[in-house]
């Protein structure tokens, strides 16, 4: 139905510009709209090329209203937007800073053009933007997190814990601050208050496989292996694509003397990972306590020569 739409919007502006074009021939639509006077419809072509994914098209287009009609934040905002979606942030962040100069008051102008700061590697920039979005809309809790996500790139772990602890006050619901707010305490290393975070993010999200494979981490570093080893088995079951959790459930099972098992977890990590010195290392001791020797002095052989590509 929504394809239906779109067709039927360009049929319209074609009939707008008083020249016909074949239905799916976008090239031929766009050719006739950079001579179009009607700013309407150049729009509405725009926005329907936008809509279907052909941006390269839109942008012409977009480009096209803006001549027509440069005093329109809009045609900038949504420039910008479908630039953004290109990955061509820097034109983004001209256009979006274009539509703010334009409108002050666009806030989602000024939100979008921090995430798209924060893409292009200004972490200041979007920090900046995100507060002046913030200042306007205190209760979105989106804007905190997204905050929390600047000031963490920059190893500003404390306001980013602070900015977590926002969202969270704003929307107690908001499982992904509780997540976040959790690895950040984890990577201070202080894994008593990331397990309640976790626990948090967890009965919110119960399949968030992320949340499981962060809380078995700290789990372990507590020393707390059984615990780390079900959440670990939790994370596979949910995307066995994490490889690093049979690292983890390998290193738990080592730490509690079921080298067996360690052994298995090793090596479908080192499956995936068939360059990691440090796994074949740790499998070598399992294999050593296993009685294995031929095997242990051959995954030894195998880290050096690992190290020592390294090097």
């Amino acid at each position: 139905m929504k394809r239906i739409v779109i067709v039927v919007l360009l049929l319209a502006a074609s009939t707008a510009f008083g020249q016909r074009c074949p239905d799916d021939d976008y090239k031929c639509q766009i050719a006739r709209d950079q001579n179009s006077y009607d700013p309407t419809a150049v729009f509405g072509l725009a926005t329907s090329y936008s809509a279907i994914g052909r941006y390269d098209d839109s942008i012409r287009a977009f480009t096209r209203y803006i001549e027509l009609a440069p005093h329109d934040a809009r045609g900038y905002f949504y420039r910008a937007r479908d630039h953004s979606e290109l990955k061509d942030y820097s034109h983004a962040i001209e256009d979006y800073t274009r539509a703010v100069e334009i409108d002050p008051s666009e806030l989602k102008a000024i939100s979008n053009r921090a995430y798209c700061r924060g893409k292009f590697g200004d972490h200041h920039g979007a920090i900046q933007d995100y507060t002046l979005a913030i200042a306007a809309s205190p209760d979105d809790a989106e804007l905190y997190f997204a905050r929390s996500l600047m000031y963490d790139a920059l190893g500003e772990k404390g306001l980013a814990i602070a900015d977590c602890s926002k969202a969270i006050e704003v929307d107690p619901a908001y499982s992904d601050a509780y997540f976040r707010r959790g690895s950040l305490k984890a990577e201070i290393s202080d894994h008593s208050a990331a397990l309640q975070d976790l626990d948090a993010a967890i009965r919110l999200s119960p399949g968030d496989a992320d949340a499981h494979l962060s809380r078995a981490h700290s789990y372990f570093a507590l020393g707390d292996f059984e615990k780390s080893i079900a959440d670990y088995s939790r994370t596979v079951s949910l995307n066995s694509s994490h490889i690093n959790a049979y690292y983890g459930r390998a290193s738990a099972h080592f730490a509690l003397g079921q080298f067996r098992r360690a052994v298995k977890d090793f090596s479908h990590y080192l499956n995936a990972n068939r360059k990691d010195a440090e796994g074949y290392y740790w499998r070598a001791r399992a294999y050593e306590r296993l009685g294995k020797m031929k095997r242990s002095a051959a995954d030894d052989q195998k880290s050096e020569e690992l190290l020592g590509t390294v090097e």
